[in-house]
Order: C-alpha cells, then sequence, then structure tokens
C-alpha cells in the first residue's frame, strides 16, 4: 500500500515538476524580454533626447546667425579703408556657419552633433516654404562675397535690401520650425515614456502569471504530497529530506540573491557614472538659466543614486562575506580632519553649527580600515544634518573602554528631531528608518546604519544610540585601540 502511494506520488511530482520548469522558464525569459526591452528604451529615448535638444538650440540658433549676417551687410556700408577686408571675413565665416546650420537641420551632420532627422511632413513642408527665401539671402551674399570688388557699394545695397526683403519672413518660418521640432520632440519624450510604462505593465503580468501558474501550482503539489505522507509512515523521512533540500535552496537562493545585487550594483555604476559626467559636462557648454537648473537637478539625482547603488553595494558584499576590509592604524587627528572637512560645509549651507572636539585624554591610534571608519562618520554625521533643521551637530572623540579593554568614542551628537524608543528596537535592521511619516521627505535606503554598524562589528567595535524626541539623538561608535587586545582580534 504504501509502495503504491509513493509511487503514485512520486509519478505526478515528475510530471509536475517538468510542467513548472517549463513554466517558469518561460517566464523568466519573459521577464528578461521586458528588461532588455526596457533598458533599450531607456537608452534610445536618451540618445534621442540629446538629438532633439541639439536639433532644438541649432534651429534656435539659425535665428541669430541670419540677423548677424544682416547686420554683418549693413555694417559694411559704413565701412572703409582698412577694415573692409575683417567685415567681409566676418560675413564669410557667418554665411558658412549659417549654410551648414540649416542643411545639418535637413539632412544631419556629424561635426554639429545633428543626427540624421526623421522629419515629419510638417517639418519638410516648412523647409520648402522657407526654401526660397534662403537662397536668395545666400545667393546675394555669396555675389557680394565673390564680385564685391566691383561696385562695392552698389552690390552691398542690393544685398542689404536682400536681406531686409527676406529676413523677416526667413525669421518667422524659423520659429515655426523650432516650434514644430520641440513640439514633436515633446512627442516622442511622451510616446517613449507611454511605451515604457507599457513595457512595466507586461513585466508585472507576467510575475502576476508566474504566480498563478508556478507558485500556486507548486503550492497545491507541497498541499497533496504532505496529506499523503500523514498516511505513510515511510514517507515522513522522504519529507523530512525534502524539507532540508527546500531550506537549502532557499540559503542558495538568499545568497544568489545578494550576489546578483552586488553585480548589479557594479553594473549600475558604470552608466550612472556616464549619466553623471554629461550632466557636468553639459553646465559647462552654453546653456540658460533654466537649463543649468536642469543640469544641476541631474547631477544632483545622479548623486543620490549614486550613493544609494554604493549601499546595495556594500551590503551585498557584507551579505555575501565577501567585503574586503582593511586593518591599519589610523591617527586620530587624521580621522577628525577628515571627518570636518566632509561635512561641515554640508551643515553650514543648512545653517547648523558644526564642531568637532577632542577631549584631552583622547590618544590615538584607533585600528581598523580607514576608509571604512570615516564612511561609519560621514553617515552618522549625515544622517544628524539631515534630521536636524536647526542648532547644532558635534563630532566629539574620548578616551573609553570596552571589556576593561582601552577604546575610543566617536559621539555624534545633534539637537534634531529624535527617534522613539519603539523605533530604537529596530533602528539598526536592514533597511528600516525612522517614522515613515518624518523620513520620507529626507528620503534614504534604510541601509545606511545596518551597514555601518556590521563594518563596526568587522572591526572589533560597535555603535550604540541614544535619544529623546523633539530634543536630538546621540550615536556613539566605540573602536579599539591599537594595543588593545580587542583590536588584535579583529585584525585576525
Amino acid at each position: 500500500m504504501e509502495n503504491r502511494i509513493g509511487c503514485k506520488v512520486g509519478s505526478l511530482s515528475k510530471k509536475r515538476l517538468q510542467h513548472l520548469k517549463v513554466t517558469y522558464g518561460i517566464a523568466l525569459a519573459f521577464i528578461a524580454l521586458t528588461m532588455l526591452g526596457s533598458s533599450f528604451m531607456m537608452q534610445y529615448s536618451i540618445y534621442r533626447t540629446k538629438g532633439d535638444s541639439r536639433v532644438i538650440n541649432l534651429s534656435g540658433r539659425q535665428r541669430m546667425l541670419s540677423q548677424r549676417l544682416t547686420k554683418c551687410v549693413l555694417a559694411l556700408e559704413r565701412t572703409a579703408g582698412g577694415d573692409w577686408q575683417g567685415r567681409l571675413q566676418e560675413l564669410s565665416e557667418s554665411l558658412t556657419a549659417w549654410k551648414a546650420a540649416h542643411l545639418g537641420l535637413q539632412f544631419g551632420n556629424e561635426k554639429l552633433g545633428l543626427p540624421v532627422p526623421e522629419s515629419s511632413a510638417e517639418i519638410r513642408a516648412l523647409f520648402g516654404e522657407i526654401a526660397p527665401f534662403y537662397a536668395s539671402m545666400a545667393q546675394s551674399l555669396d555675389e557680394l562675397l565673390t564680385q564685391g570688388a566691383e561696385q562695392p557699394q552698389r552690390r552691398i545695397q542690393a544685398a542689404a535690401e536682400v536681406m531686409l526683403r527676406n529676413e523677416p519672413r526667413f525669421l518667422e518660418l524659423m520659429d515655426k520650425i523650432t516650434f514644430q521640432f520641440d513640439m514633436e520632440a515633446k512627442e516622442r519624450i511622451l510616446s517613449m515614456q507611454n511605451m515604457d510604462r507599457g513595457i512595466l505593465c507586461l513585466g508585472l503580468l507576467v510575475l502576476l502569471l508566474e504566480f498563478l501558474l508556478v507558485f500556486r501550482p507548486s503550492l497545491a503539489q507541497l498541499a497533496e504530497h504532505s496529506e499523503a505522507l500523514l498516511n505513510v509512515n515511510a514517507q515522513l523521512q522522504l519529507s523530512i529530506e525534502r524539507a532540508k533540500e527546500l531550506a537549502a535552496k532557499a540559503e542558495a537562493a538568499d545568497r544568489a540573491k545578494s550576489e546578483f545585487l552586488a553585480v548589479m550594483s557594479h553594473e549600475l555604476r558604470t552608466p550612472l557614472n556616464g549619466v553623471l559626467g554629461f550632466a557636468e559636462l553639459l553646465t559647462f557648454t552654453p546653456l540658460n538659466d533654466q537649463q543649468k537648473r536642469y543640469a544641476q537637478t541631474i547631477s544632483k539625482s545622479g548623486g543620490n543614486l549614486l550613493a544609494i547603488v554604493d549601499d546595495i553595494l556594500d551590503f551585498s558584499s557584507i551579505e555575501t562575506g565577501t567585503l574586503a576590509m582593511e586593518t591599519e592604524e589610523v591617527p586620530l587627528a587624521e580621522l577628525m580632519g577628515s571627518a570636518d572637512l566632509a561635512m561641515r560645509k554640508t551643515a553650514e549651507d543648512k545653517g547648523l553649527e558644526f564642531r568637532c572636539e577632542v577631549d584631552p585624554g583622547a590618544t590615538g591610534p584607533v585600528v581598523g580600515d580607514r576608509r571604512r571608519i570615516l564612511q561609519i562618520l560621514t553617515n552618522l554625521l549625515g544622517n544628524a544634518i539631515k534630521f536636524t533643521s536647526r542648532g547644532s551637530v558635534i563630532l566629539r572623540a574620548a578616551a573609553s573602554s570596552a571589556g576593561g579593554m582601552p577604546a575610543l568614542d566617536f559621539t555624534v551628537e545633534d539637537t534634531g528631531l529624535g527617534i522613539s524608543r519603539e523605533i530604537l528596537d529596530r533602528l539598526f535592521m536592514p533597511f528600516t528608518q525612522a517614522d515613515s511619516t518624518v523620513s520620507r521627505p529626507f528620503g534614504g535606503t534604510g541601509l545606511g546604519l545596518a551597514i555601518s554598524q556590521r563594518l563596526a562589528g568587522a572591526m572589533g567595535g560597535k555603535i550604540s544610540v541614544s535619544s529623546q524626541p523633539g530634543k536630538g539623538s546621540t550615536f556613539t561608535l566605540r573602536l579599539p585601540l591599537a594595543n588593545s587586545p580587542l583590536a588584535l582580534r579583529a585584525s585576525t
């Protein structure tokens, strides 16, 4: 009886397992395709946005160039003597730039950074309408430059009449072309956003189908097995072994998740650094005030995102045990100076008093990873500054002891919001922040304190906190001194 039940359960398990493998593989393939599609759409959107921006800027510059050409011709009427050749040279250079930009807007120009345009019927019609005015102005200027020495005043007056007659209509049509370029660029951005939303919805739909077609049948299968195993004593042992196997898979999956986060964090840094680099380069180009604010917003938001990626990378490295730590003697004065240099401006920009103090009995050096110690201090100081709207933030170093052994305390005191007792108990857990109604405006991942606590533990130290809501908080980083046995154990 037991064998028949076991065979029947085993047969059903193999068939359902095969079905689940196929279904799960298809679901993963769809998820991968949606991720690739979303990545492609984002890259293409950035490429098109850059091209559209260049096109719109250059079409607007055409207006200024045409006005400059007219001014050059009118200036020639008042020029005599040695300035004649200089005026002609200026007119020639402006005409060359004007022609190149006009052709580039229609057919693309790599030197000007203009992609081959996908011109709409409206833009082609506008360029067709502007063509006679462009041709008349260009012809008159070419004749002036090539035959200007013969009867110069007559030819200058003729060129000026052509420019003044054609320029108003040319400028009017260029305004329409610029407006049409801008409108179509906005429509493309909106279309890209809609497509990206569609890809996101498709990914969510695939996840939902995966739940319905994979995980729910898996749960049903486990329930059926459990019912069968209750009636067969021998199957109880199999159930235990299966439970162990599932636990091992869960642990492996958890490790794989952490490794995946570490790898993805590395991969995210490369394009993100590219975005930040180009945003910084953009600020060195001719921009109006609004464009400068946009570029600065990109840099600031990208910097915040990079900090989040760094937090995820550190947390993943700690979870997988791959975080590299150095052990060295770090002078106290160097740590205090570096922390002061890194955080003082941020605090003063917010109108806070910022002080770094060293008690007379505090000596060094401390033992640990120089970069990680500074990372912990800047995280604690950054949190203090972030959640303090007025008052002061103080970093103080004082002599202490840990288990009867000499140590050094770095204390960060603030006069900020404070933390309730219920939150203190779970403050150092991953992805935990203070009261969300308060912390939400300040952002963050909730990983900073969890990472800092684990880094401190890896160096033989720890972080403690005391706080009163409405009065402020005090965070204390305790690290062993160089001659402490705790430091020796941390180094090994």
